[in-house]
């Protein structure tokens, strides 16, 4: 994620007027449960992704009652997200509706930690620096992809994983966590 995006909404709050601020609030109080009492003043330590995915699931869950102002408050911040996140291209990110039961017993009671790609073979070599003795051709470290979920509400998750694995990490969702 770009530094701009981790710093927070600081520099939308101008384009901002009150309600929409409020409204911003207003869901992530109700999809967020890191910020249970979040406010106008919250906000600039606010991560853009973090409001839009709230903003997000708010018209999801809206049973087919669109609030024109949320639909229209969530294209400009996702416009904004993508200014801000041009170079964030290595992670990916996706919001699903997942059994909740087939997650804890396929991860455990911490999927947040992040677990190695289930299924996926591939592995990633990172250079590091050498040790003692050690060749040139050895100073790799083998990576397995890694994915973490996080619970927002009951049957509905957040997906972090390698951009590059994305269609995988989709069908194999599909297929053994719905």
């Amino acid at each position: 994620m770009s530094k701009s995006a981790q710093r927070g909404m600081t520099q939308y709050l101008p384009v901002l007027t009150a309600e929409d601020q409020a409204i911003i609030c207003n869901c992530v109080r109700k999809h967020n449960p890191d910020y249970p009492g979040a406010h106008p003043g919250l906000l600039p330590f606010l991560s853009v992704v973090n409001c839009v995915l709230c903003l997000q699931l708010e018209v999801r869950n809206s049973n087919g009652k669109t609030n024109h102002r949320i639909h229209s408050l969530l294209h400009r911040l996702e416009w904004f997200k993508w200014q801000v996140d041009r170079e964030a291209a290595a992670a990916d990110y996706l919001t699903r509706c997942l059994s909740d039961r087939k997650v804890y017993a396929r991860f455990g009671q911490h999927p947040e930690r992040g677990v190695p790609i289930p299924g996926l073979q591939a592995i990633e070599k990172r250079p590091r620096a050498r040790k003692m003795f050690e060749r040139k051709v050895d100073a790799y470290d083998n990576i397995r992809p890694m994915m973490t979920l996080r619970r927002f509400s009951p049957g509905v998750w957040g997906v972090s994983f390698p951009q590059r694995y994305r269609h995988y990490v989709e069908y194999w969702l599909v297929d053994n966590l719905v």
